[in-house]
């Protein structure tokens, strides 16, 4: 009998993708489900590959409402607060209408993601969904031959898309907490470039970066959650103050700024890989999916939230409406400022949590082409302080939240949100009979969803990609 390999590091989900227990978070024998793989794959997590047995941890499961909560908390952050912005490049009329269509397309995503991962559990006879990139993998290896060539590219495209969305994270993070700062300074007649007040903040960040363990992020985790949700919430009852006519306002935008609009509001919606992991957590599997489950509610909660951001942000600023709401906010009302400062702790408290992420996924893949080495702890904390300086550049380069969101949404999230679902549909239903096609009752009409949505994702990347680096170009040089 072949010698069971052993196993260096753990992964497992914690609604964030990738998350990695270090080696000094050792999960007992007793609470570790170990999955058998097919050998056939090649891809490596580190210095472990997939023929590899995979350890996955037991948690307690969470009930209906508890999955729910954290489906909302996962996607709502700095997008929320920029929907206003996005609103401005669309129009009062076809702001919403837009952010509806591609709100019910994220939704379809997330149901052809999950679908696609239970095909997959049942083939390859696992005994939980496999993860977000782990099924996207699954499926091109799994389908036709031009599908499985790809593969090794995927398999890459994946990691990359998800370090830049979340390195993005943090270069929005840098420019929204500087940006408050310098307006809340302002009120006292204090006033320095916004680059000064990201260059205060570096040392505080790179300091909770440096924390390599996921359980002492947990209290700061909470916390942000509190500051977020009490400011969308002051910031929308503020905004509701004196609203002008909606005749004031434009109903529809040009064409140049509709993809500067789709850019932010991928990247508000862009939680898809939470969808899998939360599917996973859950005591009734069952109710996640369906009609009245907890994708179906939660995403509609969510869009709801969106809507009404965008829609009184829009209404009640105009065309002075900024990157993030709260800086709209009147300055001589004492309040305004106590909810920007609210908003401004919970998003510098997200950094820690968005930026672990990358950079353990970065640091396995350090490890395992460069590695073993002599001292590692101070080579992954060399390579985290690496990381958040490259995130401060990137932000004071750029110091714009709407544009930067803008581009990080038409780029990477346009790529995890849409794109891979739908390929991975596709892969699964046109693979040979003899090897477990995908077959549902609405096959023709998947098929469509499917085309809409590539050609949305593709429109959303192309141009939007496009329009966000000139506009970026055009506004800082020139």
């Amino acid at each position: 009998m072949q010698e069971t390999p052993q196993i260096d590091d753990k992964y497992i989900q914690n609604f964030e993708p990738l998350l990695l227990i270090k080696d000094d978070d050792q999960i007992p024998e007793k609470d570790a489900t170990i999955i058998p793989l097919d050998k056939r794959t090649s891809r490596t997590y580190g210095r472990n590959s997939i023929g590899e047995l995979f350890p996955r941890k037991k948690k307690i499961p969470t009930t209906f409402v508890e999955t729910l909560i954290h489906l909302v908390k996962g996607n709502l952050g700095g997008g929320a607060f920029a929907m206003g912005d996005a609103f401005k490049n669309a129009g009062l009329l076809l702001g919403p209408v837009l952010t509806i269509v591609l709100g019910a397309i994220c939704i379809y995503s997330n149901h052809v993601l999950v679908s696609c991962a239970e095909h997959i559990r049942a083939k390859k006879k696992l005994p939980v969904d496999p993860t977000f990139p782990e099924t996207v993998e699954l499926c091109f290896e799994n389908g036709p031959l031009p599908f499985r060539r790809w593969t090794p590219l995927v398999r890459l495209s994946v990691k990359v898309f998800i370090v830049i969305t979340q390195l993005g994270f943090c270069c929005v993070y840098f420019v929204f907490v500087s940006s408050t700062a310098k307006t809340i300074l302002k009120s006292y007649d204090i006033e320095y470039d916004v680059r000064v007040y990201m260059a205060i903040m570096f040392f505080p960040v790179l300091l909770s970066c440096f924390i390599r363990t996921l359980k002492f992020l947990t209290p700061i985790s909470l916390l942000s959650n509190v500051c977020l949700i009490s400011g969308i919430i002051f910031t929308l009852y503020l905004s509701t103050e004196d609203l002008p006519p909606v005749s004031s306002r434009r109903l529809f935008s040009t064409w140049d700024t509709l993809p500067l609009f789709f850019g932010t509001v991928i990247y508000s919606f862009e939680g898809i890989s939470l969808i899998i992991p939360l599917k996973n957590e859950m005591k009734e599997q069952k109710n996640f999916a369906r009609p009245l489950g907890v994708l179906n509610i939660g995403m509609v909660i969510i869009m709801t939230i969106l809507l009404t951001m965008g829609t009184l942000g829009y209404l009640k600023y105009g065309d002075s409406v900024l990157g993030s709401l709260s800086l709209n906010l009147p300055p001589e009302n004492p309040f305004s400022m106590v909810v920007q400062i609210v908003v401004g702790v919970g998003i510098v408290f997200s950094y820690a949590l968005q930026f672990y992420v990358a950079a353990d996924l970065l640091w396995e893949e350090l490890q395992g082409s460069c590695g073993p080495f002599k001292h590692p702890v101070f080579m992954e904390l060399l390579l985290r302080a690496g990381m958040v300086l490259l995130t401060f550049i990137l932000a004071a380069v750029v110091p714009n939240i709407g544009l930067f969101i803008s581009l990080v949404g038409a780029v990477s999230s346009t790529a995890l949100a849409l794109l891979y679902p739908a390929l991975c549909d596709i892969a699964l239903r046109t693979c040979p009979e003899a090897e477990g096609r995908l077959k549902t009752k609405d096959e023709l009409f998947r098929y469509f969803m499917d085309g809409i949505t590539l050609i949305v994702a593709l429109f959303g990347f192309t141009f939007g990609a496009y329009c966000s680096v000139s506009a970026i170009v055009t506004e800082f040089f020139y």
